[in-house]
C-alpha cells in the first residue's frame, strides 16, 4: 500500500513538469493556428478535430480502455507477444473499417475532407493507445518524449505545409497532425518491441474475448461521455457559424488542452497503482489510494482552474488575434468545467475497478441531455459564452450524479482538511493573479498582454506555494524528495 502510494506520487511528480511543457506547446499550436489560418478555416479544422475525437470514442476507445486494464497481466516475454499481437491485429481491423468508411464518404460526399478525417482518426487512435501503453508499462520518460515530439511536430509540419500549399483549407493542420502522430507512434512501438512481438500465431482469442468483454460495454459510456464533452461545439457551430465556432473553440481549447495534460499526468499515473492496490489488497486499499490520487489532482488542478479564471483576458490577448478576444472569458469558464470533468474521472474509477460501468452510461447520457438543453438556451441568451456556462453546468451535474450513484459500492472521500487547505491556497493564488493583472497599467495585446499574464501567473504561483508550505500540505512530497536525495547521496 505504502509502496503504491509512493510510486503514484513519484510518477505524478515526473509527469507533471513534462505535461506542463506539453501544455505550453499546445498553447503555441493554438495561437499559431489562430494566426496562420483565417477564422472560418480555423473553425472548420476545429470541427474536424472535434469530430475525430468523438469518433475515436465510438470506434477505438473501447480497445484503449481495455488494453490499459489488461496490459499489466501480460508482462512476461511470452505474454507480451500474445498481448501485442492481439492488440495490433484488433487495431488493424478497426483501421481498415475506418479508412473504408472514409473512402466511401469521400465518394458519396465528393469531398476529400472525409478521407482526410479518417486518416486523422486512425493516426490519433494509434498514438493515443501507444502512449497509454507506455505509461501503463512505466516507460514514463519515453512517453514524455513522444508526447512532446508529437505536439512540436504538429506545429512544425503544419507551418511547413502552409508555407508550401497555402492556408485556404484545413488540410495542412490535418496532415501535419497525421505525420506527427505516425512518427511518434512508431517510436513508441519500437520501444515497446511491438513489431518484433507481433505474429499471427501469437493471436489469442481468449485475450480478444477479455478485451471485448471489458471494452465493448464502455462504448456506450464513451458515447455518453462524447456527447457530454463535445455536443456544445456542434451547437455553437450551428447557431453561430464558422467564425463564432472558431472564437469559441480556440478559447475553449486553451483550457481543454491544459486539463488534458493534467489528466494525462495525474489521472493516468494513478490508475496502475489503483489496479494493483485493488487486485492485491482489496477495495479499502484502493479507496485509500484513490483519496491520495485525488489529493494530487487537487494540488495541480485547483490552482490551474482558478488561475486561468484570473488571467484569461490577458492570456487570450497575448495568444490570439483580436478577432478572438471577445471569447476570453470562455477560457476561465471552461477551466472550471474541465476541473469537474477530470475530477469525475477519479470518481468513476470505483465503477471501472468493479467492472460495473453501466451506471456511468446512464449518468453521462443524463448529463449530456442537460448540456444540450442548457447550451441551446444559454447560447440563445448569451451567445458563445452561454455555451461555456452550459458545459460547466453539465459537468457539475455529471460529477454529482456519479458520486451519488457510487455511494454504496465504492467510497470516494478525499481528505477534508487537505482539500480545504489546497482550495484556500488556490483561491488566494487566483485573487493575487487577478489583482496583479489589474494593477499593471498596460493595455492591448502582444507584449503588454504577455507581461500581464506572466506577472499575474508568477505572483499567483508564488502565493500558492507559500500557502502550501505554511500550512504543511506539502510535507509528504518534501519528505519523499528528501529521502530520494539521501538515497542518491548514499549510493555515491
Amino acid at each position: 500500500m505504502a509502496g503504491e502510494t509512493k510510486k503514484m506520487t513519484r510518477n505524478t511528480l515526473i509527469l507533471v513538469p513534462a505535461k506542463v511543457l506539453e501544455g505550453v506547446l499546445l498553447l503555441v499550436m493554438s495561437a499559431l493556428y489562430s494566426r496562420i489560418f483565417p477564422p472560418a478555416v480555423n473553425g472548420r479544422y476545429q470541427i474536424v478535430n472535434t469530430t475525430v475525437l468523438a469518433l475515436f470514442l465510438v470506434s477505438a476507445a473501447w480497445l484503449y480502455n481495455a488494453t490499459a486494464r489488461f496490459v499489466s497481466e501480460y508482462r512476461s516475454p511470452q505474454g507480451e507477444k500474445t498481448f501485442y499481437s492481439t492488440f495490433l491485429m484488433s487495431f488493424g481491423v478497426i483501421t481498415l473499417v475506418v479508412l473504408g468508411i472514409g473512402a466511401l464518404a469521400w465518394q458519396i460526399g465528393e469531398s476529400f475532407l472525409f478521407f482526410a478525417a479518417a486518416m486523422l482518426l486512425t493516426s490519433y487512435s494509434l498514438f493515443t493507445m501507444m502512449n497509454g501503453l507506455l505509461i501503463q508499462t512505466e516507460h514514463l520518460m519515453v512517453s514524455i518524449f513522444v508526447s512532446l515530439l508529437d505536439v512540436a511536430g504538429k506545429v512544425v509540419c503544419t507551418t511547413l505545409l502552409v508555407t508550401a500549399g497555402g492556408n485556404s483549407t484545413p488540410y495542412p493542420a490535418i496532415f501535419g497532425a497525421v505525420i506527427s502522430d505516425c512518427v511518434a507512434s512508431c517510436i513508441a512501438m519500437a520501444v515497446l518491441h511491438v513489431p518484433s512481438s507481433t505474429r499471427a500465431r501469437y493471436f489469442s482469442r481468449k485475450l480478444l474475448g477479455d478485451l471485448l468483454t471489458f471494452g465493448v460495454p464502455l462504448i456506450g459510456m464513451s458515447i455518453g461521455t462524447g456527447l457530454l464533452s463535445m455536443v456544445d461545439r456542434y451547437i455553437v457551430a450551428f447557431m453561430e457559424g464558422d467564425v463564432g465556432s472558431a472564437i469559441y473553440l480556440t478559447n475553449f481549447t486553451v483550457s481543454s488542452g491544459i486539463f488534458g495534460m493534467i489528466a494525462a499526468a495525474v489521472v493516468r499515473a494513478t490508475y496502475p497503482s489503483l489496479i494493483s492496490g485493488y487486485t492485491n489488497d482489496g477495495r479499502q486499499a484502493a479507496e485509500k489510494l484513490l483519496a491520495q490520487g485525488t489529493r494530487l489532482y487537487f494540488l495541480i488542478a485547483m490552482p490551474a482552474a482558478l488561475g486561468l479564471c484570473a488571467v484569461c483576458q490577458p492570456l487570450a490577448r497575448f495568444m490570439f488575434e483580436d478577432t478572438y478576444w471577445s471569447g476570453s472569458a470562455i477560457i476561465g469558464i471552461a477551466a472550471a468545467a474541465y476541473f469537474f470533468m477530470d475530477l469525475t474521472e477519479y470518481a468513476i474509477k470505483g465503477f471501472e475497478l468493479t467492472k460495473n460501468t453501466r451506471p456511468v452510461l446512464r449518468y453521462s447520457l443524463l448529463a449530456a441531455a442537460i448540456k444540450i438543453v442548457a447550451t441551446f438556451a444559454l447560447t440563445g441568451l448569451m451567445g458563445i459564452q452561454g455555451a461555456a456556462w452550459g458545459t460547466l453546468l453539465a459537468f457539475v451535474c455529471y460529477f454529482l450524479l456519479v458520486i451519488w450513484g457510487m455511494r454504496r459500492t465504492f467510497r470516494f472521500r478525499p481528505d477534508g482538511k487537505s482539500t480545504l487547505r489546497i482550495f484556500v491556497s488556490a483561491l488566494l493564488c487566483s485573487l493575487c493573479a487577478f489583482v496583479v493583472c489589474r494593477l499593471i497599467p498596460l493595455e492591448g495585446g502582444g507584449f503588454a498582454a504577455l507581461v500581464k499574464t506572466l506577472c499575474g501567473a508568477g505572483a499567483g504561483g508564488a502565493v500558492y506555494v507559500a500557502c502550501l508550505l505554511c500550512s504543511g500540505e506539502l510535507r509528504p512530497e518534501l519528505e519523499m524528495l528528501r529521502q530520494a536525495r539521501q538515497n542518491r547521496t548514499k549510493e555515491k
